[in-house]
């Protein structure tokens, strides 16, 4: 039974301040946004369940109201993941219930199908509830969840009209990153491996100090975190897409620190130059991803003759129109790892407000180690290679809920467009 991620209400913040408006996957105080899967749209509304342990308050799961209108669509799907099994969903209006049809399931996720006319015929009613018979071995527990502001959700999404253009993304994963022809179990032991910063695959240096990262069961995502998980985490999970590519999802909870950040950032780029063809732009950024306003720090121009006129620690104004002027680090940074087109930079000398625009030329260069094999590195890494039942040992009074699977009808986890590095991708890459 596949049991995930452990998040505490009481700490449930934004989980990105690049983009404070917009949700990330795994920020599971009640949100709503629009999803994107494979040009595939949907609206969602995420509301958190709670439980009482002791003196302390923790998620338990949440409920998810799926609006899917993709090519004439209007399906409206309720998915559940709580602990123990769902047997049984119905909204409560008053004292009138309105029960759920159930439909198959996929991993951790229970599924009923709402009749949206069903829940706005009763929209007046004074108090609205979600009711949840939850089965765990052989008791069955009733949860009762307010549930006003996913019956609004119903209501406004019934009344909306259709766009006239496809709407971006406002949910979905912090970092994404597409490795062309990867498959997703080497991708996962590339970045499994550097998240440890080893020099090089082979190197018998392979622990760091800091963060601590759990290789978990190949079901579940990658985990970088302390071993307090004081503040918050970084989860990767991988989507494969046959005879194509692996999507590295990677997505920040909670409040993490920069540095567990930086790990995963790290770790995707070298995965990346490991295990696939990739442009250098001969320039370097000043400070780790959180870091603006974004400038300069080193300019190959033996490789690049046309980055002459730039200066370290010249400010990054934008690249390609995309606005930087307050953007972060790891949007430029984004789009030097991983473009493959020229790239229009507007830039600010140091010392003055004068601005110039430089036009620098990928330089393509193969991948590292495309075979490269990290099976034996990750068997000496066997202290952080964390089994399932460890998860409740880790922190036993969490509950680790499901994947984000956003349709009954998906096998398991499919990857989502990103909120923030879909857009830098646009500026910076070309078809692939």
């Amino acid at each position: 039974m596949m049991k995930f991620v452990p998040i505490l209400l009481t700490a449930l913040l934004a989980t990105c301040s690049l983009a404070p408006a917009k949700a990330i996957s795994w920020d599971t105080h009640p949100k709503e946004g629009t999803i994107i899967q494979e040009g595939r749209t949907m609206d969602m509304k995420r509301h958190t369940i709670i439980r009482y342990v002791g003196s302390g308050v923790v998620a338990a799961g949440y409920a998810d109201v799926i609006h899917d209108k993709e090519g004439g669509r209007d399906d409206w799907v309720l998915r559940i993941s709580d602990e123990g099994t769902v047997v049984k969903a119905s909204f409560l209006f008053d004292k009138t219930e309105v029960p759920l049809t159930p439909m198959p399931g996929n991993g951790r996720s229970f599924w009923f199908k709402i009749n949206p006319s069903e829940i706005l015929a009763h929209k007046g009613s004074h108090s609205q509830t979600l009711l949840l018979d939850n089965q765990k071995g052989n008791k069955i527990d009733r949860r009762k969840v307010p549930a006003k502001d996913l019956a609004d959700f119903i209501e406004n999404q019934s009344q909306e009209t259709a766009p006239v253009s496809k709407p971006d993304p406002t949910y979905g994963p912090s970092y994404s990153v597409f490795y062309p022809g990867v498959d997703a179990k080497r991708l996962r032991q590339a970045m499994a491996y550097y998240l440890n910063q080893p020099e090089e695959p082979g190197d018998s240096y392979l622990y760091r100090k800091g963060p601590t990262f759990y290789c978990l069961p190949e079901n579940m995502p990658l985990m970088i975190c302390d071993e307090a998980m004081a503040k918050g985490f970084c989860l990767v999970d991988f989507a494969e897409i046959p005879g194509k590519g692996t999507w590295a999802d990677l997505s920040w909870a909670r409040q993490p620190e920069d540095v567990e950040i930086n790990v995963g950032i790290f770790a995707a780029a070298k995965a990346y130059r490991d295990l696939v063809d990739h442009c250098d732009y001969g320039l370097t950024l000043n400070g780790g991803p959180n870091k603006s306003p974004i400038t300069i720090d080193t300019i190959d121009t033996a490789a690049h003759p046309e980055l002459s006129a730039v200066g370290h620690s010249n400010r990054l104004l934008s690249i390609n129109g995309y606005d930087l002027e307050n953007g972060k680090n790891l949007e430029a940074q984004y789009m030097l790892d991983y473009g493959d087109e020229p790239l229009d930079l507007v830039l600010q000398k140091k010392d003055s407000n004068a601005t110039y625009t430089v036009t620098v030329l990928p330089i393509k260069k193969p991948a590292l180690h495309p075979g490269g094999d990290y099976t034996g590195a990750l068997a000496k890494q066997g202290h952080l290679q964390m089994k399932e039942k460890d998860l409740y040992d880790f922190l036993p009074f969490l509950f680790f809920p499901a994947q984000e699977i956003f349709s009954p009808e998906s096998p398991g986890y499919e990857h989502s467009d990103s909120p923030i590095t879909t857009p830098l991708a646009r500026h910076s890459q070309g078809t692939r």
